[in-house]
């Protein structure tokens, strides 16, 4: 954990530093003369200053324990990025109080932000308008803080809405929702009886460009959804498909969050229906993500046997034919979130967890994101922090990934951006997960003034749905409210397909309810899992570009008939129709192998071949007492001597492997057919194609 942290601390600043431009010292002072320079110097009933031995020395007076301060103006202007830096250290009175300095100070009003650190080594930043008084980071101990009469290098740095306070060349907070009130600062000690010592006193402003996402200077396409009214929109989550949404509204008139949902029809977005119990019961309820098919969805919190709410954490739901199943909870191993607020979310294939937690309160200030991995048994992994290129020491939350398994769009107050909290983009570049580009904002057509809270995209990608909290853009009715935005070029993730489709029996046509796998058809390594719906056998699934996939379709007494898809070259989304059938296990039954490849002309089975050669020998071992015939067949291309012997040589080659992997002998055999028996016309190449197969027949079971 401290490796991780001190490299957060590391590349933040290096960060910050590398974006600045046009540095320029407004104001530096180093007290090694008796000039005043603008800072108060001499005595009063509450504070006693002075400048003596290259020092501003501070000494505080009050009989009540009431802080004291120093005012001054630096010249600081207004929206002014700004780098304050002095050394400090006290020299007398109590250890555990506070001394540093106020900035953004308004006047002399009661209206400011604060850092302070104390000799027994503690940081804090608070802020007050107008004596309302904030403490976003409360003391927390950093040993990095020297003692008594040690000095301390502070280093306060504003960046837009970013606030980050070094001391000692470290990083100990980030703070990101920094409204400037006012530019004075002012000099502080929070103890009657503290003597503070300040010098090498630098103001430093410069300039700040956002990194946007290409494309983000362009006008783009953005509308409020037709259901949002008065009513609180926390969360928006659309399925994969692009056609339905599940919101998360917090209404006037009940105690917590239901969700709701709404259909698509002709691009057309229905009225918002409450979801029935148990999704919805007493406790604050959020659908986090859905399974591709819908049939699955993943919830906030726990629930009871009898549906009411169990506490935090992660459940599931399927769909039955009677509505929605009580949640069961998800196991997720160490996770702690000690923040009262959380974030999660399941990538389409429910591999992959992402979670925004606070999982404890030593290192961490505010909500970072992490990952989790899905294991054998269905639970899943201790949270892995995703690295300091996307967590800061401010909140990371909201975090969505897109059907490419490699784009991440997230929300962070901790990286300047245009409001108090942006959504940003970043490409996952390796299988560790912490390894990404530098973050980009989605740009000031996306991200407002105020804070944008949660964003959620279908598999095409190229419109999103956010949740923005800016109630003053046209438009806006609640305080949160939910748009249709198109994304810059640049924040596009890279293309899938969507497949789609029924199971069906393949003898009747009738819908089965089927568990559908998806896998590498070389090594075998399974991508995902879907289910088809219970009532109409529909289904759909994501498939990420660069692998060649199989899938087939699983349920008791069925043999599946295996399809597979090669996307190793796939440069744009599609969406393809593809129905997957299951045939009875019954003898005289005919099955063809689908995922079974040679080379023109031979019968050496390619290394492609493993995953259907594999799920035949499942099947024979599941059942000892079947007896199955291998039969070959080719097209009319060539003599029908030369298609014999291929034919022949092909289911030949299924039978070897077979013995090879322990079938007896006595349970299978093989035969070629040649150009016999075509299931289609031989005067097309897709034709010919369908005619080029190895089957097998059940002969007993």
């Amino acid at each position: 954990m401290k490796y991780i942290l001190l490299c957060l601390f590391a590349l933040t600043l290096s960060a910050s530093v590398d974006a600045q431009t046009n540095h320029k010292v407004i104001f530096e002072d180093n007290f090694d003369g008796t000039t005043k320079n603008g800072w108060y110097v001499g005595g009063s009933f509450n504070l006693k200053t002075s400048i003596s031995n290259g020092v501003y020395r501070m000494e505080n007076l009050t009989k009540s324990n009431s802080s004291v301060w120093s005012i001054k103006s630096v010249g600081l202007k207004k929206e002014d990025n700004f780098i304050i830096e002095f050394d400090a250290r006290q020299t007398e009175g109590v250890d555990n109080f506070g001394y540093g300095i106020l900035f953004g100070k308004k006047n002399n009003s009661a209206t400011y932000s604060k850092f302070q650190i104390t000799s027994n080594h503690y940081r804090q930043f608070a802020k007050s308008e107008n004596d309302k008084n904030e403490i976003p980071r409360d003391w927390k101990l950093k040993n990095i803080i020297n003692g008594m009469n040690e000095w301390n290098k502070i280093k306060i740095v504003r960046t837009r809405n970013v606030i980050d306070c070094y001391v000692n060349n470290e990083l100990t907070m980030t703070y990101g929702d920094y409204v400037e009130k006012g530019q004075d600062i002012a000099l502080s000690s929070d103890k009657n009886g503290m003597v503070v010592e300040y010098d090498n006193f630098k103001v430093t402003t410069f300039d700040y460009e956002i990194k946007n996402v290409a494309g983000a200077d362009k006008h783009l396409a953005k509308e409020y959804l037709p259901f949002n009214t008065a009513d609180n929109d926390i969360n928006v989550y659309v399925a994969v498909d692009g056609n339905t949404l599940y919101v998360t509204r917090h209404a006037e008139n009940e105690d917590n969050s239901n969700v709701w949902i709404s259909k698509q029809v002709d691009g057309r977005w229905g009225s918002v229906e409450k979801m029935p119990f148990p999704i919805n019961n007493s406790a604050p309820n959020r659908v986090i993500s859905t399974s591709s098919d819908q049939n699955t969805l993943y919830l906030m919190n726990t629930y009871k046997l009898d549906g009411s709410s169990d506490g935090a954490g992660i459940s599931i739901s399927n769909r039955t034919k009677d509505g929605w199943e009580i949640p069961t909870t998800i196991k997720v191993d160490s996770l702690v979130n000690k923040n009262r607020f959380v974030s999660y979310f399941f990538s389409s294939d429910n591999k992959i967890l992402l979670t925004g937690i606070q999982p404890n309160e030593e290192d961490y200030d505010e909500q970072s994101l992490f990952v989790s991995f899905i294991k054998e048994d269905g639970s899943y992994t201790e949270p892995k922090n995703l690295g300091p290129t996307i967590n800061t020491l401010a909140i990371g939350y909201n975090p969505t990934l897109a059907a490419d398994n490699t784009t991440l769009y997230f929300g962070s107050t901790g990286h300047p951006g245009y409001g108090s909290g942006d959504m940003w983009i970043t490409h996952r570049l390796d299988e560790t997960w912490q390894n990404w580009t530098e973050p980009e904002n989605l740009g000031p057509y996306i991200n407002s003034s105020g804070f944008e809270l949660s964003l959620s995209l279908d598999a095409k990608g190229d419109y999103a749905y956010l949740v923005s909290n800016d109630n003053s853009l046209p438009g806006a009715k609640g305080r949160g409210d939910i748009m249709k935005i198109e994304l810059p070029e640049g924040a596009k993730p890279e293309p899938v397909v969507l497949v789609y489709g029924k199971v069906l029996n393949k003898n009747t046509n009738e819908p089965i309810a089927a568990k559908i796998n998806y896998y590498d058809l070389t090594t075998g390594q399974e991508y995902g899992t879907a289910i088809s719906d219970i009532n109409t056998g529909e289904y759909n699934i994501v498939l990420p570009r660069g692998i060649n996939y199989g899938f087939k379709s699983e349920v008791a007494g069925y043999v599946s008939i295996s399809e597979n898809l090669d996307l190793t070259n796939l440069d744009r989304y599609e969406e393809i129709e593809k129905n997957l059938y299951l045939v009875p296990i019954e003898i005289g039954q005919s099955i063809r192998l689908n995922n079974l490849f040679f080379d023109t002309g031979e019968y050496a089975l390619k290394e492609s071949s493993n995953s259907e050669l594999k799920n035949l020998l499942k099947l024979l071992q599941l059942n000892p007492n079947m007896k199955i015939k291998i039969v070959g067949y080719t097209d009319n291309v060539g003599s029908d001597a030369s298609n014999l012997t291929l034919s022949k040589n092909r289911a030949n080659s299924v039978y070897e492997w077979l013995i090879s992997n322990n079938i007896i002998k006595e349970n299978i055999s093989s035969e070629g057919m040649g150009r016999k028996d075509p299931v289609a016309t031989n005067d097309t190449e897709e034709g010919r194609q369908l005619n080029r197969r190895v089957e097998f027949t059940i002969i007993e079971k």
